[in-house]
C-alpha cells in the first residue's frame, strides 16, 4: 500500500483574482479609484490594464501588494478558507 497524500487541487489564479476582489469590494473601490490610488504611489496602470489582470488572475506578486497598499490592507487571511480580511477601521 503507498503513502501517497492526496491533495486538492487549488486554483491560485482564481484565489488571487478573488481576494483582490474581495478587499475592493469591502472597501467600496472600484478600478478607477484603484488606479488613481495606485497612479498616485507612482505605479503606472490605466483602468482597462488594471481590470484585465484582475479578471484574468494573472499578475505579478508585486502588483498585488501594490493594490493591497493602495487600498490601505493592514491584514490579510490566507489560511486557505473562503477570502476574509480583517479590516481595520
Amino acid at each position: 500500500m503507498s503513502n501517497k497524500t492526496v491533495q486538492k487541487k487549488v486554483d491560485w489564479k482564481g484565489e488571487a483574482r478573488r481576494t483582490l476582489r474581495f478587499e475592493m469590494k469591502i472597501r467600496d473601490i472600484g478600478y478607477k479609484e484603484l488606479v488613481r490610488r495606485l497612479n498616485g504611489m507612482g505605479v503606472a496602470e490605466t483602468e482597462r490594464s488594471v481590470a484585465s489582470k484582475v479578471s484574468r488572475g494573472t499578475f505579478s506578486a508585486a502588483f498585488l501588494l501594490q493594490c493591497l497598499r493602495a487600498m490601505d490592507v493592514r491584514t490579510l487571511d490566507v489560511s486557505g478558507g473562503p477570502v476574509t480580511s480583517a479590516r481595520e477601521d
